[in-house]
């Protein structure tokens, strides 16, 4: 979904802005016609979001870490408190990527219809001319994570090594505390970091704990993968929903947490890997088969194994009364570093031939004298092609001639 807009100024259009719908976020671009180029030093962008009883609960200007030199700041009379928004300090670029948030909180978003107000600035000796309404463009468009006609993506942010994240955290990358233990209290305390109070006027210290980082850095991907594990979990009965996993890296809290909590309640059969350090009975999948095999009832079965050698499996599938209705797949591990440090989707097909054909490979591959000939199976020679999509899904480890 797009939208483009422009602004007339003497009859004559003179700027454009197109907003691009994407996973919950907008991407902005925009263009000024070449008579308007002189003294443009780059675009405002002001949101107005969430209208109750006639007016806005977000209102204001979106924030730009690169600002004027202090001279011209000084020249303008803008402060410090102001200086990043770009109400004083103008994107100097013609694109911008919005994520959605609630009064800059971008752990806290809202997701509905925006109105983006974008306006070209000029700086004339020195001076930072004021807004001209007759040359902002305005345009409205519904900020949503993507759900369409069946299928789900949810994103990574990979932000570790941003200037953003540096701000919300510091230099603090670790993702987990010191130690091997597989399950952690994600609310325990993580680091520190200064932070400005508007109301004391001066940067003050600021706790924040593992789940503030996991929930920032893992922005929709995270998102998606702990509802697909809510549905199973809430669901009455194992008899009313169950859950097949496979799964390569194994140590995100509060997934290991949930998949023992199915296993506990008879709703899940895994497929785990155990190649090199997966194999450690004292690491991070030799923890959870230790716990789930301590938990377990009913219908729940793990199997470790691997296929030839490394095979990056991270795969749920959803069953109803024993019928796959959704599989979950894409690049993300179930581990701190898959869905926190690299750059990872996840997706979700709520199709059931999809979830089957899924659902097919995952019985055919339960247990490893079953996954030690898989390559010579159908499930790894063949194209399997759904139109409906216009995709084609292999599975590996083929065959060499394959």
């Amino acid at each position: 979904m797009e939208k483009l807009e422009s602004a007339k100024k003497g009859g004559r259009e003179l700027v454009w802005v197109r907003a691009y719908k994407g996973d919950a976020m907008t991407f902005l671009a925009f263009n000024l016609h070449e008579n308007v180029l002189e003294n443009f030093v780059g675009f405002s962008i002001h949101i107005k979001a969430n209208k109750v009883n006639g007016k806005y609960k977000l209102d204001y200007y979106l924030l730009n870490r690169l600002t004027f030199k202090q001279e011209i700041l000084d020249k303008n009379g803008i402060d410090k408190y102001e200086k990043s928004s770009s109400e004083y300090s103008p994107f100097q670029k013609f694109n911008w990527v919005h994520v959605p948030s609630t009064d800059h909180n971008i752990s806290n978003p809202y997701f509905g219809d925006y109105t983006y107000s974008v306006t070209p600035r000029y700086l004339v000796n020195g001076i930072l001319q004021p807004i001209d309404p007759s040359m902002t463009v305005e345009l409205t468009i519904d900020v949503h994570p993507f759900d369409m006609n069946g299928i789900k993506l949810g994103f990574a942010r990979a932000f570790v090594s941003s200037q953003a994240y540096v701000r919300r955290f510091g230099m603090n990358n670790q993702m987990r505390p010191a130690g091997e233990d597989l399950i952690f209290d994600i609310q325990d305390p993580s680091g520190t970091v200064k932070v400005w109070d508007k109301n004391l006027k001066k940067m003050v210290d600021e706790n924040y704990s593992y789940e503030d980082q996991h929930k920032y850095l893992g922005w929709q991907a995270r998102e998606r993968v702990m509802e697909f594990l809510d549905v199973v979990l809430n669901a009455p009965s194992a008899d009313k929903m169950t859950l097949e996993v496979f799964a390569y890296d194994l140590n995100e809290p509060i997934i290991a947490e949930k998949l023992l909590e199915l296993s506990e309640k008879g709703k899940l059969k895994i497929i785990l890997d155990n190649e090199g350090s997966h194999g450690d009975p004292n690491g991070y999948e030799g923890q959870f088969e230790k716990l789930f095999n301590q938990k377990t009832t009913g219908s729940s079965a793990i199997k470790r194994g691997k296929f030839r050698a490394l095979s990056h499996s991270k795969v749920m599938i959803q069953k109803e009364n024993g019928k796959a209705v959704k599989v979950l797949t894409g690049s993300t591990n179930f581990s701190t570093n898959g869905l926190y440090i690299n750059a990872n989707h996840i997706i979700i097909f709520d199709n059931p031939e999809v979830a089957e054909l899924y659902s097919n490979v995952f019985a055919d591959s339960f247990g490893q004298e079953l996954m030690n000939k898989f390559s010579t199976t159908s499930w790894a020679i063949d194209d399997f092609v759904f139109k409906t999509e216009d995709m084609t899904i292999h599975f590996s480890p083929h065959k060499k001639e394959v």
